[in-house]
């Protein structure tokens, strides 16, 4: 009996002393501030649609770095209005233990025209 309590207290000790793996705790990228894209007038007249995939490489102080189209609408014009408007937003920058780093983030943007508002006409 006095065997098996000094191996357990034995094996008590070695994985006491055991070094712990530590495991980072990451916080990804989030979106802070947003605006709407406008949606360019030579689109409206050409009756384009589609959505824009961005990859946006955000740095440690939340702002856009780099954006890069992943997947094209197939209309010029609506990726370069999603660039546009993703250059001027701000995010909240991937943190690694609490402490920023660049990070990459996906952003869908979708041109519809069934949701655009309606213009107001020039006033007589």
């Amino acid at each position: 009996m006095k065997r098996i309590f000094v191996v357990a207290a034995i094996a008590a000790l070695l994985l006491g002393c055991a070094p712990v793996k530590h495991v980072p705790v990451v916080v990804e990228v989030a979106r802070l501030s947003v605006t709407q894209p406008v949606y360019p007038p030579q689109a409206v007249r050409n009756r384009q649609e589609g959505t824009v995939m961005l990859l946006v490489l955000v740095g440690k102080d939340g702002l856009p770095k780099d954006i890069g189209v992943s997947q094209s609408s197939g209309f010029r014009p609506l990726d370069r209005e999603a660039i546009r408007t993703v250059s001027h937003w701000t995010f909240r920058p991937k943190t690694v233990d609490g402490i920023p780093v660049d990070g990459y983030v996906r952003i869908p943007l979708n041109f519809s025209l069934n949701h655009l508002e309606p213009q107001s006409s020039p006033s007589p």
